[in-house]
């Protein structure tokens, strides 16, 4: 049996803006995106052909989700907004799926939320270095009740437990400086490759150390 294809939806990380509100509206402004995106890359065949058609790639129900070819036109979810200098996310269409159709808790979005915040921080990269400071802002946006209460070392701590636990994060702490992670490498690997980089550094700046006292003999 022939295995099926794994579809997924690149979009702007801010985007999940409204989702702690409205988590439906939020996820159709990302189907909205990423349909649109997608029918750049159409060449044949009429407006709606091209979305229906963009829209089954995808694997999203249009007439479900979106309903019509003039609700598609007429969308302003995100009207007017520059997105090519906002980091992307990369996520399952089938994951996106699940969280329009299904009911969550407030704890499950804070989890979807900071998911996206990790991997759009990640990018292309295996592994990423960041802080709380930066996570809770893009992962709350304009919440500031929520904001507060995710800034509380109990509340960010229980959805990374969550995001290691279930959503496959790799996560190693920089004492007072934040956090390695990944959902490429084993925490093994993780290790690995940060040791090398801190190698790699001390000999960069040795190498740098070297010169410069060269230079002062001379």
């Amino acid at each position: 049996m022939e295995k099926k294809e794994i579809r997924y939806c690149i979009f702007p990380v801010s985007l999940i803006n409204g989702a702690f509100v409205n988590k439906e509206k939020a996820i159709l402004n990302i189907f909205h995106y990423v349909i649109k995106n997608h029918m750049e890359n159409l060449y044949h065949g009429t407006q709606i052909e091209k979305m229906l058609a963009a829209a089954e790639y995808l694997e999203i129900d249009f007439f479900k989700t979106i309903g019509s070819d003039n609700r598609f036109n007429e969308w302003n979810g995100y009207q007017d907004v520059n997105f090519e200098k906002v980091p992307k996310v990369r996520l399952k269409t089938e994951m996106l799926n699940d969280f329009y159709y299904n009911q969550k808790t407030e704890f499950e979005i804070a989890c979807f939320c900071a998911l996206c915040t990790l991997k759009s921080i990640l990018g292309n990269k295996p592994q990423a270095k960041t802080n709380f400071q930066r996570v809770i802002p893009i992962m709350i946006q304009d919440n500031h009740e929520l904001l507060e209460k995710y800034s509380k070392r109990y509340h960010r701590d229980k959805v990374m437990l969550e995001l290691e636990l279930s959503w496959g994060l790799k996560k190693l702490p920089i004492p007072t400086r934040g956090f390695w992670f990944s959902f490429q490498l084993d925490h093994e690997e993780l290790a690995k490759q940060i040791v090398q980089r801190k190698q790699k550094i001390r000999e960069l700046t040795e190498r740098k150390h070297v010169a410069i006292k060269y230079a002062q003999k001379e």
